[in-house]
């Protein structure tokens, strides 16, 4: 018997464990039948007798006789006796019967197992009724893009919507700007100076807008390396043909009026791209860009094919000396 056991031993009559491993020789005399392929249960006890505890330090033996039942009979049925090896005897477990679970075809097993069984059923409701808007003349003040979309949605509903840009007197939440997003290598952005005089309204962002146009003038800096033969304006006509549909088309562009500019240096070429849109398109404007940008290749018009690979693009700032162009941009 364990130590731990044995300082256990005051909590019950029979500690469970040694009434476990009392148990035990049951399996070798299932198994001597061949019975023990198969899985039984115990179900009864007809008797159970403790004669003496324990005593710490002793070895204890346990004898299990089957009952007369014919082998391979279900249920079965047998009687233990646990002694010391002074040959107390320590306890009788009399009639411990053991019997094989009725076996279910896999139908009913299925059916007696359906409501132990969590599923997942998704029902169709019918949409909710969308709130009509109340329709009244609603003056929207902000430099998001959302304010479009609200414009638009309000107009929908019959209602007067008016969309105000603030200007450069207007003091609001100070606005994170996005750096050159980083392709290949670190590369150090070129120094920005103030967006534009304080004679031109500005919107939030610091590019000049117009009184009488919903427009703003953006810039959209980038960084490619290409061969030096290559040809420096090949990127710039990319992206007019991903904003216009082609690098040669009639005024006005129908997208977003815009300038691209190039200058070719020790990390690459430099681009500066300038163009003219309403808020809610910027970002469109700029996955345009982008995308001409990252495809690294324009054939001209005399089938000569310029590659590039991108390095870096991003936001940019518009500095002084390009605020006369944006108003142009602008005004297109």
């Amino acid at each position: 018997m364990h130590d731990s056991i044995a300082t256990d031993m005051g909590r019950y009559i029979f500690h469970p464990a040694l009434l476990d491993s009392a148990l035990q020789p049951v399996m070798t005399l299932l198994d001597a039948t061949g019975a023990a392929q198969d899985t039984y249960l115990p179900v009864r006890t007809a008797r159970c007798r403790v004669h003496a505890r324990p005593e710490p330090g002793r070895r204890l033996w346990s004898r299990a006789v089957r009952a007369s039942a014919p082998p391979g009979e279900d249920p079965v049925e047998f009687d233990v006796l646990v002694g010391d090896d002074a040959g107390r005897p320590v306890a009788t477990i009399e009639g411990f019967r053991l019997r094989k679970p009725a076996a279910d075809s896999p139908e009913m097993a299925e059916q007696k197992a359906r409501p132990l069984l969590h599923g997942v059923e998704w029902t169709e409701l019918e949409p909710l009724p969308r709130p009509p808007l109340e329709q009244a003349s609603w003056l929207v003040v902000t430099g998001s893009p959302l304010g479009s979309r609200l414009r638009a949605a309000l107009a929908e509903g019959g209602s007067r919507a008016v969309l105000v840009q603030p200007g450069d007197g207007y003091r609001g939440r100070p606005q994170r700007r996005r750096r050159l997003s980083r392709v290949g290598e670190n590369l150090a952005a070129r120094p920005r100076g103030r967006a534009v005089p304080a004679s031109c309204p500005l919107s939030p962002s610091g590019v000049p807008g117009h009184a009488g146009s919903m427009r703003n003038a953006f810039v959209h800096d980038a960084v490619v390396v290409m061969e030096p033969e290559g040809d420096v304006g090949a990127p710039g006509a990319a992206v007019t043909a991903a904003l216009c549909g082609h690098w040669e088309h009639p005024p006005p562009c129908p997208l977003a009026p815009h300038r691209c500019h190039a200058d070719r240096e020790p990390a690459g070429v430099r681009l500066r791209i300038l163009f003219a849109a309403e808020p809610d398109l910027e970002e469109t404007v700029r996955e345009r860009i982008d995308r001409a940008l990252r495809s690294g290749r324009l054939s001209g018009p005399d089938g000569v094919v310029t590659r590039w690979r991108l390095r870096a693009s991003g936001r940019g700032d518009l500095v002084p000396e390009e605020a006369a162009h944006a108003r142009r941009l602008i005004g297109a």
